[in-house]
């Protein structure tokens, strides 16, 4: 739909028979507006919300926006996430840090711990500081967990995480704050890469999000055929399992012969299953009357 905010972003669901929309949120304006924007993509049946910050001179601001959306949507089942694109330094990512979680016990009236306030409102929050190896020290101090986009591009981690000639592999895991990774498969060398990214996360016991660059709906219909497929995956997600599909270099259900029209996952073959296709659609739907930004 022209001039929607809802973007191209595909998380795996809870059920392989349908495909979570991520909801994008600018990172500028009032606290009310955002809200308002907001407010149209849970209409439109959104169920997972990414806001945008780092673009506020303050990120103190940032905060304050954030925990006004997490207020008014607190009574729905929504799932929200921030993402920095790191903008921040590690000292500007802790302003925003403490900011939310001091907002949280203050305007609850709760004394629980910071990372039950700061979970509770954001999922995760997207590459928050400028160096990605400040990432562990800023969930260490907030208690805020973060998710990988950049880094994974650049190969800092990863199953074939690579040395660079100023930068290290992260050491970043679930116990030192990793939610989440974001994985968008136009930029890691295509389908089978992106797979492979996903079966490793998912051995991490991360978030798995297949997320858009530059695609077009039919591009946009591909991916969601793809997060279906790793969403499917898990109801086999043991290590083991994870490796022999990874070993096998394959997708599972023949899904990267169905992206050339031989087949497509067991979710789209069974009876009445319907939801994943539909969520295509309208996708695809979404996203013919909008220009596709980077910045995802």
């Amino acid at each position: 739909r022209k001039g929607s905010n809802q973007n191209s972003s595909s998380t795996s669901s809870s059920s392989s028979d349908s495909v979570l929309i991520n909801g994008l949120l600018p990172g500028t304006g009032s606290a009310e507006a955002v809200v308002a924007a907001a407010e149209e993509l849970v209409q439109q049946g959104v169920t997972a919300i990414k806001v945008k910050v780092g673009r506020r001179p303050n990120p103190a601001h940032d905060a304050a926006v954030v925990y006004t959306l997490h207020k008014a949507l607190s009574h729905r089942n929504i799932s929200l996430v921030a993402d920095a694109n790191r903008a921040w330094t590690l000292e500007q990512a802790l302003q925003f840090g403490t900011a939310l979680v001091a907002a949280a016990p203050v305007a609850d009236g709760d004394s629980a711990s910071n990372d039950s306030c700061s979970s509770s409102i954001l999922a995760y929050i997207e590459e928050p500081t400028r160096d990605p190896a400040d990432m562990a020290a800023f969930y260490a101090e907030t208690g805020i967990p973060v998710a990988v986009d950049e880094s994974i591009e650049e190969g800092l981690l990863g199953p074939k995480a690579r040395h660079h000639a100023h930068i290290e592999p992260l050491h970043l895991n679930p116990t030192n704050g990793l939610a989440g990774a974001v994985i968008k498969p136009s930029v890691v060398g295509g389908f089978e890469a992106a797979w492979e990214l996903a079966c490793w996360a998912k051995q991490q016991g991360l978030r798995v999000v297949i997320s858009s660059s530059f695609e077009s709906s039919v591009g946009l219909s591909a991916l969601i055929q793809l997060a279906a497929a790793v969403d499917a995956s898990s109801s086999d997600s043991s290590a083991a399992s994870l490796q022999q599909q990874e070993q096998q270099d394959l997708m599972p259900n023949g899904l990267w012969k169905g992206l050339g029209g031989a087949s497509l996952p067991r979710s789209q073959h069974d009876p009445g299953t319907t939801a994943a296709a539909s969520a295509a659609g309208a996708a695809g739907a979404a996203a013919a009357g909008e220009t596709s930004q980077r910045q995802q």
